[in-house]
C-alpha cells in the first residue's frame, strides 16, 4: 500500500518541526511505501527551511500553495497526491509510533470503508484556568478533541474526525474537493472545510470507521484558553454555517435575513452580558459561545 501524510501548513514553522520530529518514530509496516507532503500555504516565516531540515530523516516532498486559505492548499495537496491513502493531519501535532500504521491495518482489512478517524488527545501549553475547566464538557469541540472512549465503530454524522486526525482513500477524496468559500484564511475564523466534505460522504452513502489506536496529540496554546478566542470560534461557525445554508436553501430577502440574525445576536449578547456576573461557568460560557455564533451569522 502507498501512503501520504499530507500537512497544509501557515506560519508556524516551530510547531511543524516538532510534529515532523515526532514522526520520524513512526513504526512503517514493511509493506507500505509513504512519504510525507508539506503543503506551504503562502508562509512568510522559515517553514522551509524546516522542511529541508527533515529530508534526511524522512521521505519529504514540499509544495506551495500561494494562494491564502486552508481549502486552497487542501486540493492543491490532493492534486499531488497518487498513493492509495492520505492522512491528513496538522502542523501541530504529535502522532503516536503506531498511528500511520493503525491506519493501514485498518484500510486493509476493512476494503468496503473509505474513511478513517483517530481520537485527538489536547496537548495544553498551561493548564486550563478553572471556569474553563469546569465548562470543558461543553465547549471541547471548540479545541478538536475526539475522546477515545467515543472512538469506536462506524463513523456517523453526530460524531465526526476532525482535520489533525482522518484518513481517506484517495480514488474517493478526488471526487470530493474542498470548499474554498470555507476553511480558515489567515487569522480568520470561518471553518467547516473537512466538516463539509466527510458530510458529504457519508450522505452520498460512503462508510467511515473509527480507529481507536490512531491517536495524536493536538496542542493547544495558551491564547486559546480565553474567552476571546471561544467568542472568536464560534463566531466563525456562525459564519460557516450561514454560508451552507446559503448554498443549500432557497433564498430569502437580504434586508430580512440580516435583520432576523442580528436580533438574535444583539439579544444573545445582553444575556451573555447578564449571565457573565450571577451565573456559574456552565451557564455562561453556553451564552457566550451562542453570543459569537449569531454576530457570525450576521458577519
Amino acid at each position: 500500500m502507498r501512503v501520504t501524510v499530507a500537512i497544509c501548513t501557515w506560519n508556524r514553522a516551530d510547531l511543524l518541526d516538532q510534529t515532523l520530529q515526532q514522526m520520524r518514530r513512526l513504526r512503517i509496516p514493511a509493506e507500505v511505501a509513504w512519504d510525507v507532503l508539506v503543503v506551504n500555504n503562502n508562509c512568510s516565516d522559515h517553514t522551509h527551511d524546516v522542511v529541508q531540515r527533515h529530508r534526511d530523516g524522512l521521505p519529504m516532498r514540499e509544495i506551495a500553495e500561494p494562494r491564502p486559505g486552508k481549502s486552497y492548499a487542501l486540493n492543491t495537496a490532493i492534486a499531488h497526491i497518487h498513493s492509495d491513502l492520505i492522512l491528513w493531519t496538522d502542523d501541530d501535532v504529535l502522532v503516536d509510533p503506531g498511528w500511520l500504521e493503525s491506519y493501514v491495518r485498518a484500510a486493509g482489512r476493512h476494503s468496503e470503508v473509505s474513511l478513517f478517524g483517530g481520537p485527538i488527545v489536547p496537548w495544553f501549553e498551561r493548564q486550563l484556568p478553572p471556569w474553563l475547566a469546569e465548562a470543558w464538557p461543553r465547549v471541547s469541540d471548540a479545541y478538536a478533541v475526539r475522546e477515545d472512549p467515543l472512538c469506536v465503530g462506524p463513523i456517523t454524522p453526530q460524531l465526526l474526525p476532525y482535520g489533525a486526525n482522518f484518513a481517506v482513500r484517495t480514488a474517493l477524496q478526488r471526487s470530493y474537493p474542498y470548499n474554498p468559500r470555507l476553511g480558515r484564511v489567515g487569522q480568520g475564523q470561518r471553518r467547516g472545510e473537512e466538516t463539509d466534505v466527510i458530510l458529504r460522504m457519508l450522505a452520498d452513502g460512503h462508510l467511515g470507521l473509527w480507529c481507536p489506536d490512531a491517536r495524536v496529540q493536538h496542542f493547544i496554546p495558551a491564547n486559546r484558553l480565553t474567552e476571546s478566542y471561544l467568542r472568536g470560534f464560534f463566531y466563525g461557525i456562525g459564519q460557516t454555517h450561514a454560508v451552507t445554508d446559503a448554498d443549500q436553501q432557497p433564498r430569502t430577502p437580504e434586508a430580512w435575513t440580516r435583520l432576523h440574525r442580528l436580533g438574535k445576536a444583539a439579544f444573545a449578547e445582553l444575556r451573555f452580558r447578564v449571565t457573565r456576573r450571577v451565573c456559574p461557568p456552565q451557564r455562561w460560557v453556553k451564552d457566550l459561545t451562542r453570543c459569537g455564533y449569531y454576530w457570525g451569522r450576521v458577519a
